[in-house]
């Protein structure tokens, strides 16, 4: 387990969310920083929005960009996409709820 990520179907707009998608039959993310992160992050990181990049790589982005600005990480989009080795997934709204399976929907 690498840590404790937290999904939400809808995040909300102040948190740094990461989208969970398959691209090309591999597993990728998509970052969406909160409007008052973009300039900065654009001019600081070469930050450009909803870029689909690799997953390991698209989930340390996400992580950097949440340690150095402060905004809640959320985790959104295609479950299946999550390596079962790198942990549980919590549903942010509750408290955790259970291993989520590989094509499991949260409810």
């Amino acid at each position: 387990m690498i840590g404790r990520f937290w999904y939400e179907d809808t995040p909300s707009v102040a948190h740094i969310s990461l989208t969970l998608i398959w691209h090309d039959g591999e597993p990728h993310g998509r970052l969406k920083a909160p409007a008052y992160l973009c300039e900065q992050l654009g001019e600081t990181f070469g930050y450009r929005e909803e870029e689909a990049m690799t997953l390991p790589f698209a989930l340390s982005y996400a992580v950097l960009l949440a340690a150095i600005s402060g905004a809640k990480l959320t985790l959104t989009g295609d479950v299946s996409v999550w390596p079962d080795e790198w942990g549980k997934l919590y549903h942010r709204s509750t408290e955790p709820i259970c291993q989520v399976e590989r094509g499991a929907r949260l409810a």
